[in-house]
Formats: structure tokens, sequence, C-alpha cells
């Protein structure tokens, strides 16, 4: 019985340990390469995971090697899939991190991607925070209110959100925003406007994202009543 069981164990460890006969470029994708195993299983993974695996003809691998390798795997294909995100806009970490759970990949899986884009630079969002800003400032010549609430999706830091939004409005100032909009709806210095023109007028800039204590010195300034 005693020989049964270690006969037994032997088969069990053999099975679990299989050894790589031939490593081929796949044809269809020259950044994955195939192992070819002894039992005639093969196994599919890209060429960075190749290379950081150390693998070469003659290697026997066991189970616990086998599923390291189905992290890594797992790891760059998330990895790859983040950096075709990140080729197309910048990013926030909370948008990247929903674009590709929406991909089905899971949490804990994205976390540790996550955390090596953020050290090696790829994500930031104190850098998203300011080119989303002044790009939406510049491009939509929105005030505050609006600018945060394009921000809504993103979920930053609030204290991260105010320093931008201190810096943004010091380059856009406000005043010369909403003069920006009074131009392009034609109103200059010294205008009288009916109270439905100035109705409307407030409307669109409360649209804007311009509080009312803004349009109102404004308009003063501007003497348009």
């Amino acid at each position: 019985m005693k020989y049964a069981h270690l006969s037994g164990w032997m088969i069990r460890r053999k099975q679990l340990r299989r050894k790589i006969t031939d490593i081929k470029i796949q044809r269809r994708n020259s950044s994955r390469r195939t192992l070819i195993f002894d039992d005639n299983s093969v196994f599919g993974i890209s060429e960075d995971v190749f290379i950081i695996s150390n693998l070469s003809v003659g290697d026997y691998l066991g189970e616990k090697d086998y599923q390291r390798l189905l992290e890594k795997e797992s790891k760059n294909k998330i990895k790859e899939a983040a950096l075709l995100l990140l080729q197309y806009r910048m990013r926030s970490i909370f948008e990247l991190s929903d674009r590709l759970q929406k991909k089905g990949y899971g949490k804990e899986e994205i976390e540790p991607v996550i955390e090596e884009l953020k050290a090696k630079g790829y994500l930031n969002d104190e850098e998203f925070a300011f080119a989303f800003c002044r790009d939406k400032v510049r491009s939509k010549r929105i005030g505050p209110s609006a600018l945060r609430q394009e921000l809504i999706v993103h979920r930053l830091d609030q204290t991260l959100v105010n320093n931008v939004f201190e810096s943004i409005y010091k380059e856009y100032p406000i005043k010369d925003l909403i003069e920006f909009h009074l131009t392009k709806r034609k109103i200059h210095t010294e205008t009288q406007l009916d109270a439905k023109e100035k109705q409307k007028l407030l409307s669109f800039l409360k649209r804007k994202g311009f509080s009312w204590n803004d349009v109102s010195h404004t308009l003063n300034e501007l003497e348009i009543s």
C-alpha cells in the first residue's frame, strides 16, 4: 500500500510537470510566442511575458509555474488594453479603470496595472486635470460650474480640482471668457437690452457655467443693462 501510494504520487507529479519541446513565433502575430509541451499541449504568450519569464526549450513547467505564466499573461493583456486606450488621449485613473472593467477585466486584476502605469508616468491625475480643464476652457470658453460638471465622471480629488481651477482661471480670466461670449453675440459696451433679451443672455451664461455674481460684475463694468 505504501509503494502504491508513492507510485500514484509520482504519476501525479509527472503529470504536473511539462517539458517545453519547442517555441515558435506565431504566424498571425509576431509579437506572440507559442510554447509546445511534451504532452502535445500548447500555450500562447506575449513576447513581453516570454522575455521576462526567461523560458527556453528543455525547461520544465510545474503547475505553479504555469499559473504564474497565466497571471503574467493576464496582466500583460490588461496593460496592452490600457496603453491602447491611452494612445487616443490622456485619461484619469478612474476613467481608465472603469473602461478596463467594462472590457471584462476584474478590479483586482486591474489595480496592479494601474499602479505600474502610475509609477511609469503614463497615468497622472494632476497632469490629466490640467490638460482636460485647459482644453475645455480654451475650446468651449466655459465657466467653473460647467467645468466641474464635466469633471464629475473622473472622480478627481477635490483639493486637486480646486488648485487646477485656480490656475486655469488665472490663465483664462472669467471676465475675459464672459466678454468673449458677449462679443460673439454682438453685445458691446453700453448696450441696452430689453427684459427678454437680458433674460435670454443670463440663461445662456448660466448654462456656460458662470455665476450670477461674475456675470453681474462684468455687465456692470461694461455698462450693459
